[in-house]
Formats: structure tokens, sequence, C-alpha cells
């Protein structure tokens, strides 16, 4: 075959153009190129249609780059011609391209291994945090909550266990929304999009926010039944660990959740030190909800 994996990676600015035009024709649920996907079938009569359009008929398109007007019909009749050949089952698209490429090469094994989602997120939360170590606490504390965990899901429960703080300065009624709406649109790396609508909603979740039609509606098919409803188990999971610890890695580190099949408990050593037990309270209460 001439692939080694059913997946074609289209990079430079060309097909980047082609991305926004076919991400606005079809009002895809998150406008950001990077990570974004299609399949091979549409994607190749989508490139054929474009690739035969005048000047006039591309800068009518929605969200074309007025200095790729003139080449896109080249670089859609390109991109065709490829998928014909090639025959992938979808095309995932990137924002790197050779540039980026080099840079990474000069980067030593260790740095090229780090994973760029972890470390944008946590180079984004972090920072901004008011207790940068209660992350890792969280991530140690949530290690339990899902058994069997796969590495995959393991990377977007720590990218959400860092960023669970970013919002703190925002007010509280709109934290939740504007946190979500921002990490559907927000410039990361090494995810695609139904990992950062993953990350979004149980970040909405972490705020207290309702997973309610609309947001349903903002993230589409992107995630299925039961993602949805993993991406608010963390969240609920990580507003709890936020409330009864306020934030202290030495509280939460004491701390065990306990999920039995018709009960959650939440056992603390030196229970005396936890606040406001009545919202501890219903912060357990929603997350036994979420959890059935």
């Amino acid at each position: 075959p001439l692939l080694t994996e059913p997946v074609f990676y289209a990079i430079g600015g060309g097909w980047r153009a082609l991305a926004r035009v076919h991400i606005a024709l079809n009002a895809a649920p998150i406008s950001v190129v990077h990570g974004y996907e299609a399949e091979c079938e549409d994607l190749r009569a989508f490139a054929k249609k474009i690739s035969r359009m005048t000047p006039a008929e591309i800068a009518a398109l929605p969200d074309v780059p007025s200095r790729r007007i003139d080449t896109l019909p080249a670089a859609a009749f390109v991109l065709y011609r490829l998928l014909r050949k090639l025959r992938p089952e979808r095309v995932v698209f990137s924002v790197f391209g050779l540039r980026e490429g080099w840079l990474y090469g000069q980067l030593d094994p260790e740095e090229q291994y780090r994973d760029p989602l972890l470390e944008g997120a946590q180079s984004i939360g972090l920072p901004t945090a008011r207790v940068p170590e209660f992350s890792a606490a969280l991530g140690r504390w949530t290690d339990g909550l899902f058994p069997g965990e796969i590495q995959s899901d393991r990377r977007l429960r720590l990218t959400v266990c860092a960023l669970t703080d970013m919002a703190w300065r925002d007010h509280e009624k709109v934290r939740a929304i504007e946190s979500f709406r921002r990490l559907l649109q927000f410039p990361f790396i090494g995810v695609t999009h139904s990992e950062r609508a993953f990350v979004a909603v149980a970040i909405l979740a972490r705020y207290g926010g309702a997973i309610d039609a609309a947001v349903r509606a903002s993230i589409g098919d992107l995630l299925t039944a039961s993602q949805l409803r993993r991406a608010e188990i963390l969240g609920r999971a990580l507003l709890l660990g936020h409330r009864f610890s306020a934030s202290v890695p030495e509280i939460l580190d004491q701390a065990r959740l306990r999920i039995g099949a018709s009960a959650v408990r939440l056992e603390i050593l030196n229970s005396e030190h936890v606040p406001d037990v009545d919202a501890v309270q219903t912060r357990l209460r929603q997350l036994a909800r979420v959890l059935g």
C-alpha cells in the first residue's frame, strides 16, 4: 500500500485554506483547522469542485483567505489527485508544515517524547493557577476514577487536571461556559477535535456548568454518549476535589473516592480540615447522579 495507515495528513497553506472553506460550508462545531478531519470521499469531491471554480467563485466562498483566491483551485486539484491515488479513509489537517518539522528535528529525544497537548495545557493552566501543585494532586487523586483507563484517556484526564483553575479570575456566573468556549477554539496541538471537545466539556462540568442542549449542539457529534458521560464524570469529580480540599494538595492526598455499585463515598483523613460540609455533600451528590 502507498500509505502505512489509512490517514493522509495534509500540511501547507493552500490545504489549510481548503480546510477553512470546508469547515465553514459544513458548519463544523469547531472552526480550528488543526486536527480537523474529513472523510476521503467527501473531501475528494469537494476538492474536485473547487479546482474547477473561477477566481470570482472562489472569492465568494466563506472564510477563504484573500491571498489564496488565485491559487486555491491549484491546491484543490493537487489534493484531489493525491486522494484519488492514495485512497485513505480520512484526511487530517495540520497547521504545521516543513518549517515546524525541521524545528522538531532539532529537539533532543527527551523533548520530542513529551506530549504536546499535556505540555501545552500545563503551560497555560499552571502559571495562572492559584496553587500550581494542585494539578498534580488532582492527577493522583483521579487515578482510580476510570478502571481500565488506557493511555489516550489518561493523557486527556491529566490535561483537564492541568486546566482546572484556568478561570478562577472570571465571574462565577460565566466561568463554566466561557471556559468551554475558549477551549473549543484554543490553539492546542497534538489533539483531535473530539479530544478538544472532551477537554472543554470536562472543564465546563468542573465549573458546575450544565451539559444542556446548547452545549450538545456546540460539539455536534464529536463525542459519543459514553465519551460525553466520561467527560462529565471527570469534571464533577474535579469540582468535588477542589471543593472539599480548598485546593490544598495535602488535604487531597489524604482522601480517597470510593465508587461502588450503589454508592459513592468520599473518605478523608483528618476530616475536620474539610470546609463547607454542605457544599461538599452537594458536589458529591452531583457526581453520584452522573455515575448513575
